[in-house]
């Protein structure tokens, strides 16, 4: 598992660097103000993307690999309710649109088109994602995501380069890398299909829906912020879009800092999936503990090395360092492990406990972003997420020992005797190549 990690973690090492120089260049050309549109616009379509998949693209990884189920038949019974997720959530933004509190009422008609385009062109680049993991083709799946970023990136230099000063551009490129990239994926692979049939897929949708709720209560924890200051920012309370570029430039920057924890639970899902309960709940312990003092780093290093990093943007994004710091408390040191957790769940047929867990998160971030930005602003947002992340992971830790019968000291917190190991699989993770065990 730790070579699939290392792969996965090398490659977006790559393409996050090239995303930074997008970030970058996005922010100095723009400022904070339009930055923060074209950083909002994306965060959403990403949430939009999350909600269309109706849970299907982690359904593919259970029921091919856990299940035994071909790639075809799957897919046949897939695609439908794909198009219907996308279809659905496509016409819930417009009906939305004139609400205030949807966050997307202050754009343009055109740019919330592009954002849809954006969400439906993602959620089938989630589901082939997917399946080059089941398939074990790791370097397709690192392709598809390089080739996209540099797509990206020299489309997105050239809008501004034609149109500087305007958000439509990178909008635009935004579409078009994701479109072109597709493309080529599926013309050069190949994906099998088949004849589309409703048959058989009311169980997939009923395992998928599951993990879909968790999965998105757990991503709306992370973008209720920024629709909340969206929403104040229409209603004057003393929340500007100034404030929204400089968050968003945070969320950015703790997404570029989370990508151990993506690339980790990416090769953590197809491992566990195919092992005895008891097995996955050691592995899943030992992932745990074993990855804490990389996240710690992680946290340190984001609160150490944010403030030079935000200067990079330009000077106007340096008044966001406090709120970065807040969420690299929440979202990296407090969070980000226990998302092994989660999967572990997912993994047994209990895929409601993490939607729980999420929904209550949600509720909890919602109540005090209405409490806390109002008086403290973007410190107020990250805040309510921070409390939000202490919340959901005391709740899965504490049903995960519950259930598995482990226990905390003994299970959960990492001793002496792996340190070096755990050390080790650090240094492994920097340097790009395997070392230590396989936590």
């Amino acid at each position: 598992m730790l070579k699939t990690s290392l792969a996965i973690f090398s490659n977006r090492l790559l393409v996050r660097g090239l995303n930074l120089l997008l970030a970058v260049l996005i922010a100095r050309a723009l400022g904070p103000e339009l930055q923060g549109i074209v950083s909002f616009l994306a965060m959403q379509a990403g949430l939009l993307m999350a909600l269309a998949t109706l849970g299907v693209d982690t359904g593919l990884i259970y029921y091919i690999r856990r299940l035994g189920m071909t790639e075809s038949d799957f897919l046949r019974r897939a695609w439908p309710l794909i198009g219907l997720g996308v279809g659905l959530t496509a016409l819930g933004v417009w009906l939305l649109y004139p609400i205030p509190m949807a966050g997307f009422s202050r754009f343009s008609p055109l740019l919330i088109a592009l954002t849809c385009g954006i969400f439906a062109t993602d959620v089938y680049g989630a589901v082939l994602r997917n399946l080059f993991l089941v398939r074990d083709q790791v370097a397709r799946f690192n392709r598809f995501e390089l080739t996209q970023s540099l797509l990206l990136l020299c489309m997105t230099a050239a809008g501004l380069a034609l149109f500087p000063h305007a958000v439509l551009p990178v909008m635009v490129a935004l579409l078009l890398s994701r479109l072109v990239t597709l493309a080529w994926v599926v013309l050069r692979y190949g994906v099998p299909g088949g004849r589309w049939t409703l048959e058989g897929t009311k169980p997939i949708l009923m395992y998928s829906l599951q993990p879909w709720l968790g999965n998105l209560f757990s991503l709306l924890n992370l973008r209720l912020d920024t629709i909340f200051i969206s929403w104040f920012i229409g209603l004057g309370a003393g929340v500007t879009p100034r404030d929204l570029g400089l968050y968003t430039i945070c969320v950015l920057a703790i997404g570029r800092a989370q990508d151990v924890q993506i690339s980790i639970q990416t090769a953590f899902f197809p491992a566990v999936a195919g092992l005895a309960e008891e097995e996955g709940a050691s592995l899943a312990a030992r992932v745990y503990r074993r990855t804490f003092p990389l996240y710690l780093l992680m946290a340190i290093g984001v609160c150490l090395g944010g403030y030079p990093a935000l200067w990079a943007f330009g000077p106007e994004y340096l008044d966001a360092w406090p709120a970065l710091c807040m969420l690299a408390l929440g979202l990296i040191l407090i969070r980000a492990n226990g998302g092994v957790l989660a999967l572990w769940f997912s993994f047994t047929g209990r895929p409601i406990v993490p939607t729980l867990m999420n929904l209550v998160g949600v509720g909890l971030n919602v109540a005090l972003n209405i409490i806390w930005i109002p008086r403290y602003g973007i410190m107020g947002a990250a805040m309510a997420t921070t409390a939000s992340a202490i919340g959901v992971k005391a709740g899965l830790l504490f049903l995960f020992l519950r259930r598995t019968h482990k226990r905390w000291f003994a299970d959960m917190v990492l001793g002496p005797a792996e340190l070096k190991e755990s050390l080790a699989m650090v240094a492994g993770l920097v340097k790009g190549r395997k070392g230590g065990k396989t936590p």
